[in-house]
Parts: C-alpha cells; sequence; structure tokens
C-alpha cells in the first residue's frame, strides 16, 4: 500500500493555494499547479504499487 498525505490551504489575499503532499510544502501555486502536482504524486503512488506487484511472485 502507498500513502498520499495532501493538505490545500487557500491563501484568500493573494488569491491562490498552497499544499504539502507527504511533507514536501509548495507555496502560492496556482490551482493548475496544485492539481499537477496531486496528479505527479498520484502517478509516483501508482507505478510504486505496479512495480512492487510485478516482482511479488505469481
Amino acid at each position: 500500500m502507498q500513502e498520499i498525505i495532501l493538505k490545500l490551504w487557500r491563501n484568500d489575499d493573494a488569491q491562490d493555494w498552497s499544499l504539502e503532499i507527504n511533507g514536501l510544502r509548495y507555496e502560492h501555486v496556482s490551482a493548475q499547479t496544485l492539481e499537477d502536482l496531486a496528479e505527479a504524486a498520484l502517478s509516483v503512488a501508482e507505478n510504486s504499487l505496479m512495480e512492487a506487484a510485478a516482482r511479488q511472485p505469481h
């Protein structure tokens, strides 16, 4: 199992976002960048799980 911990903050004054993915923090990002970073984290986790499954004896 691969865990993804995602925390989001809306910066109302700056009209942007901050987020933390598995302890790595990104400040003042756009909504599109937020989406891209979350998608990348999901892709990394998915690839890790697929590689682990491929190494398992069948």
